[in-house]
């Protein structure tokens, strides 16, 4: 299960990556959340879009995965698909579905029931969330969403949950130093 400060202090961590933009992880991810609230999209997705880049701050490559299995407890099935498959959406639009590999990932993926969601938050969000002009709200303004999603216990299926928590702590166990055994400690409370 996530916590607040967990979650916040993995977002703040992102500010520091360098992902290649004008605008760093950190921004974009609230700019990302700023997106999904205005267009209406409900807690969930808005949580889930301020934090879908936090992981990046454990394993670049598998963040996806990894928020998704820290979020599955407090969100719905479809928000977790999302984090979950973001990257490869978001790497099939960026390539422009020249890389036949993802293309045929993409069509895979597109046969799945939740792909409307991932594709919305992709298109409409995350991608143009880049915007150094942006007008973004506040960390703090989120701070009701957050703990309302966070208050929400669901049933996540245990032989699954097992399974994608040993993998997110192999992935975890790579991480050096101080964050490893803070991100560690956390993920096992």
């Amino acid at each position: 299960m996530a916590t607040r400060s967990l979650l916040l202090e993995m977002l703040e961590a992102t500010a520091a990556t360098d992902s290649g933009f004008e605008v760093n992880d950190r921004d974009h991810a609230v700019q990302v959340a700023t997106r999904a609230r205005r267009s209406g999209a409900d807690d969930e997705v808005v949580v889930a879009a301020l934090f879908h880049d936090s992981a990046k701050a454990i394993d670049a490559h598998s963040h996806g995965e990894i928020i998704a299995t820290m979020l599955a407890p407090h969100v719905r099935p479809d928000v977790v698909w999302m984090l979950r498959q973001h990257q490869d959406y978001t790497a099939t639009e960026i390539d422009n579905g020249h890389n036949p590999l993802r293309r045929l990932a993409h069509r895979v993926l597109q046969r799945g029931e939740r792909h409307d969601l991932a594709v919305r938050f992709v298109d409409e969000w995350d991608l143009p969330g880049r915007d150094p002009e942006y007008p973004s709200d506040p960390v703090e303004s989120f701070l009701p969403e957050i703990d309302r999603v966070l208050a929400q216990h669901r049933e996540v299926h245990p032989p699954f949950a097992t399974w994608v928590a040993r993998r997110v702590l192999r992935k975890v166990w790579h991480v050096s130093g101080v964050a490893q055994r803070r991100i560690r400690s956390r993920v096992a409370a």
